[in-house]
This record gives structure tokens, sequence and C-alpha cells, in this order.
């Protein structure tokens, strides 16, 4: 209902043939299941919110007319959605550059229940019954903000922002297949689109909804993509898989950490494969030989 409402108020507002939200197939769930209602509802929010009305509600969430009537500062709220989804939707590495989203999840957790993890029916529905709030709250601001600006005279170059917010907004799948011809372009075909555009998909978003209205959303979205690869590392003449056979190693945390050591190593200089692995190899020894923290 919310959503057909803020629907219907755009196009009032703007003129616009074009909807604020795009078609969203997702629906939430009425399982009985605490955890899979959850999943359903992170899901359909991540969907709604960053996908198919990702740019006008960036565009809405940044104006101070509706952060003062949020409970929750919605661009905290857009964060969160983005974390829980991409912890429940991936397999993420808490050494590496996950960190940030697991954290972002695991307080949120622990907000609710007091754990990183819901591990019972009752937590996982009271999470999701406190997600379905945040989310909604968000969706009624929005409808609020627009009946404000609709009714306001004076805000006439809002009005017009707004339009250009839902008529030029740029969704997921263009922005991954910009990605994918700047990755092939640039050489970087070991590099996984999808991963690449996850871990960037929040900032790049935020990025695009601080810029003009105006503004080309594909060329923005391009520049940003290709400094973006500027900032990998080398490619590296060695695979996770591969250095792991090298050293000998188990697949673990130290894996982690080792490949934290490549990438280090390759931005250095050192991109020969027999010196990349005798260097790794050097410093798994120095890991080996540590003693324990706290001894």
């Amino acid at each position: 209902m919310l959503v057909a409402e803020i629907q219907q108020a755009s196009n009032r507002i703007t003129g616009s043939p074009c909807s604020f939200f795009r078609h969203c197939s997702l629906e939430c769930s009425n399982s009985n299941d605490g955890e899979l209602r959850f999943l359903r509802a992170v899901l359909y929010f991540y969907s709604l919110l960053c996908e198919c009305g990702a740019k006008p509600v960036r565009f809405c969430s940044n104006q101070t007319p509706l952060q003062k009537r949020s409970a929750t500062d919605p661009q905290v709220t857009l964060k969160i959605v983005h974390a829980l989804r991409t912890q429940v939707a991936h397999s993420l590495d808490a050494s590496g550059k996950d960190n940030g989203l697991i954290e972002t999840a695991s307080a949120w957790f622990r907000q609710q229940i007091g754990e990183n993890i819901p591990r019972t029916d009752v937590h996982w529905t009271k999470c999701h019954d406190q997600f379905m709030a945040v989310g909604m709250e968000l969706l009624r601001n929005i409808k609020l903000f627009l009946a404000e600006i609709e009714s306001d005279f004076e805000m006439k170059e809002m009005k017009e922002d707004l339009r250009e917010a839902i008529e030029g907004g740029i969704d997921r799948v263009t922005i991954e297949s910009i990605a994918v011809e700047a990755l092939d372009q640039q050489g970087r075909t070991d590099i996984s689109p999808g991963s690449f555009c996850e871990r960037h998909f929040a900032d790049w978003s935020k990025v695009l909804s601080l810029k003009s209205a105006r503004t080309d959303p594909r060329r923005e979205i391009r520049l940003l993509i290709e400094t973006a690869i500027t900032k990998l590392p080398p490619h590296s003449p060695i695979t996770t898989p591969e250095m792991i056979a090298a050293l000998g190693i188990t697949r673990g945390p130290l894996v982690g950490v080792l490949v934290l050591e490549r990438d280090r190593l390759l931005r250095s200089g050192v991109v020969d494969r027999n010196g990349l692995i005798a260097k790794l190899a050097d410093y798994l020894r120095t890991l080996q030989s540590s003693p324990p923290d706290g001894t």
C-alpha cells in the first residue's frame, strides 16, 4: 500500500510517467518459520530500496525534512539493509574487505537480541519484526516527505530534482554490465564483476545520490568503476587455491592473512610467480614461529 501511495504521489509531483520504484518481483513471506520470514524481508527491502528505487530513495534520504522526521537516520537504515542482505546472500571474508559489512550486520543483531547471529526461531522472529518496522518507517517517511513538497509551491527546484532522480536512476544490472566492460578493457578478467560491484555498490550509490540530478548516471558510474579498478592490486600470477596448494596449508583464517600479504607484495612490485611464492613462504614461516597472542 505504501509503495503504491509513493508511486502516485511522485507521479503527481513530477508529472513523469516513470515510477518512483521499478517493478519489484520479490515479496515478503507469511511463513511460520521466523528465519525464512526474516530472509525474505531483507531480500525484499534490499531489492525495493537499493535496486528498484535506488536513486530516488537516496535522493529523498539525503533531504533534511525527511531526516528530521526519522527516528533512525535513513542513511543508516540503507546501510543496515545493504549489510544484512550481503551477509545473508554471500560468503564473506571476515579477515578482508568484508569486515565492515559483517560488523554492521552483527552490531544490528546484537542490538536486537544480544547475539551476533540469531539461533532460535524466537530470535529470528524478533529480528524480522524489528527489521520490518525499520523498513516500513523509511517508506512512511518518504511518503510524508513527498506530501510535504507536493503541498509547498516554493519547492519547485526540489520537485524538478526528484523528477530527474526518478528518470535518471541507474539499476544494479546496468552497473554490473558497465563493470564487466571496464574490467575487460583493463585486462582484469581475474576479477569477478559481481563480487567487485557488491563490494563497492553502497559507496557508489551514495556518491551518485549526491551528484546533480542532471548528471549522466552512466558516465558517473563508469568513472567510479574505473577509479576502483585502479586501486585493485596488480593481476596476481597465482590464484588463492594455487597459493594454498603451493604453501601446503589448509583453508582457514590464515588464508585471509596470506591473501592480504599477497596483495601487499603485488602492490610493492613483486609480480613474478616464483618470487611471490618464496616471499609468501617466508611470511608464513614468520607467522608460524610467532608465539600466540597473550603468551
